[in-house]
C-alpha cells in the first residue's frame, strides 16, 4: 500500500511538471550597423528564469554571456563599424527553477536594404572597410566626441540636442553594450561626458539616439 501511494505520488509530480516554453522573434535582417533589440516570451518550468545571450561570428565560438536579461540588445554585424562580417550569430539559453533548459539559435544578417523594405538603410561611414552615408544632411550625423582616442573619460557636444532626450549607448567589438546614459537636453547645455576609465582597452561603437554612430578607441 505505502509502496503504490509513493508511486501514485509519483505520478502526479510528473503531471504538475509545466514544461518550460521559450518564444521570441529575432530579425532575419538588419541595416549594417544599426542596434536590434530581442524580446522574449516566457511560460511555465516553475519560473524563477535564468537568461544567458551569446553572440558568435562564426556559430561555434560563443564566449561568455553578452546579456543576461529577459532582452538583450545588439549591434548587427559585430565588430561595428568596421565589422569583419556581414553577419552575426545570438543564441538564448534559459533555465526554469526546476531545471529545465530552452535553447534558442539564430543568424541576423547585416543588409543595405531590408527585404520587403521600399527604403534603403541609413548609412555610415567612419573608417576604412565600413559603408559610406547616404544622407549627409541628417541634422544628428557629425556630433563631435572628444578626445579619441581616449584614456578615460570622452566629451560629447550635445547643443545641437537642445530640448530633446538624448540617448547615448557604448558596445564592445561583439554588439555587448558596456555603458548607457540618458538625459533631457536642457536649453543652454553643451557637453556630455562618459567614463570609460574602467573598461579595457580596445575599438567601442557609441551610438547617439539610435540615428549616428561613431568609433571610439579606447587606450
Amino acid at each position: 500500500m505505502r509502496d503504490n501511494a509513493c508511486t501514485v505520488a509519483g505520478f502526479r509530480d510528473a503531471e504538475d511538471l509545466v514544461t518550460l516554453q521559450v518564444s521570441w522573434t529575432p530579425p532575419f535582417y538588419a541595416c549594417y550597423c544599426s542596434m536590434v533589440t530581442i524580446g522574449t516570451d516566457i511560460s511555465g518550468g516553475g519560473g524563477g528564469y535564468v537568461y544567458k545571450w551569446y553572440t558568435s561570428t562564426d556559430g561555434f565560438n560563443w564566449g561568455v554571456p553578452a546579456g543576461t536579461g529577459s532582452s538583450f540588445s545588439l549591434t548587427v554585424p559585430g565588430g561595428c563599424p568596421n565589422p569583419s562580417t556581414d553577419h552575426l550569430f545570438v543564441r538564448l539559453v534559459v533555465e526554469s527553477a526546476d531545471g529545465q533548459i530552452e535553447t534558442k539559435f539564430t543568424r541576423i544578417d547585416g543588409v543595405d536594404q531590408i527585404p520587403g523594405d521600399s527604403s534603403p538603410c541609413q548609412q555610415f561611414n567612419e573608417g576604412s572597410g565600413s559603408r559610406s552615408a547616404e544622407n549627409e544632411e541628417s541634422p544628428v550625423l557629425g556630433t563631435i566626441i572628444f578626445p579619441n582616442p581616449t584614456a578615460g573619460k570622452i566629451t560629447i557636444d550635445i547643443s545641437r540636442f537642445a530640448g530633446q532626450l538624448l540617448d547615448v549607448r557604448l558596445f564592445d567589438s561583439v554588439g555587448k553594450e558596456v555603458l548607457y546614459k540618458n538625459q533631457q537636453v536642457e536649453e543652454g547645455s553643451a557637453r556630455m561626458e562618459m567614463d570609460l576609465s574602467k573598461l579595457p582597452p580596445g575599438i567601442y561603437a557609441i551610438w547617439v539616439n539610435e540615428l549616428e554612430v561613431k568609433k571610439i578607441v579606447k587606450q
